[in-house]
């Protein structure tokens, strides 16, 4: 009796064990599937994340990119062109009137620059000479130079006192490629860490980061230099002639 009692309770025993194994084992399955969802989640989180800095670096240029295009038509002036679609190709057939080179994007940024810094009292010194620039879509072009001029005019107007307000604009080809520096003055050079100094950074700071997008796009190289003696900062920028095709 004792022994059919034991082997009973040896029964219960296992039996409890099977029950907790597929209790787990259960259990596991839905840790397993939870985590699949959890990832799947994470995963259209970062896809989403992705597209709302796209929209939002697009966003940031829109109105540098209508600038430009009013500055185009109001330099041109021709009747051709209020038809063409933005950053048209047929720009290029038209009589040019410009002042520091023949690319006429570059042109016109430049002097869309050189007179909003007149109007904030900054002096802009512009030194151009090339052939032909980067092979570069227009639209880069205006957000790599807008955004490099921005950012110094932003610096100089921060500028206390009777302290130089100079912007100093070179693009120059060599056998190698192509060097860009922009170069302005500002109070404390030291304290520059290349970030937005605005309070709303959540949806400001996306001058540099577009930048780098676009050199690191054409294959380029970036260079901060902050010098404390002169109280200046340069960002030097170099294409080089061979490169992958930019699709």
């Amino acid at each position: 009796m004792k022994f059919l009692v034991e082997i009973i309770l040896v029964l219960i025993m296992l039996e409890m064990v099977r029950r907790w194994i597929i209790k787990a084992l259960e259990l596991e399955e839905k840790n397993r599937r939870l985590q699949e969802k959890l990832s799947a989640m994470e995963k259209l989180y970062e896809e989403m994340q992705e597209e709302i800095e796209i929209t939002k670096k697009y966003r940031h240029d829109m109105k540098k990119h209508i600038h430009l295009l009013e500055g185009l038509l109001a330099k041109y002036n021709d009747a051709e062109i209020s038809s063409v679609s933005a950053f048209p190709q047929n720009f290029n057939g038209l009589p040019q009137k410009n002042m520091y080179c023949e690319n006429i994007f570059i042109d016109t940024i430049c002097t869309l620059k050189k007179k909003q810094c007149a109007e904030k009292g900054i002096t802009m010194f512009v030194d151009i000479h090339f052939e032909e620039f980067v092979p570069m879509k227009e639209m880069d072009i205006s957000g790599l130079l807008q955004n490099l001029l921005d950012n110094a005019i932003e610096a100089s107007e921060r500028i206390k006192g009777k302290n130089k307000k100079e912007i100093y604009l070179l693009i120059m080809e060599n056998t190698e490629g192509w060097i860009l520096k922009v170069s302005n003055f500002c109070d404390n050079p030291e304290q520059i860490n290349f970030q937005t100094t605005k309070r709303d950074k959540k949806n400001h700071g996306y001058g540099i980061g577009i930048i780098c997008d676009i050199v690191k796009q054409y294959n380029g190289t970036i260079k901060y230099v902050k010098s404390g003696e002169e109280k200046q900062v340069t960002v030097h920028i170099f294409f080089p002639k061979r490169q992958k095709k930019i699709l």
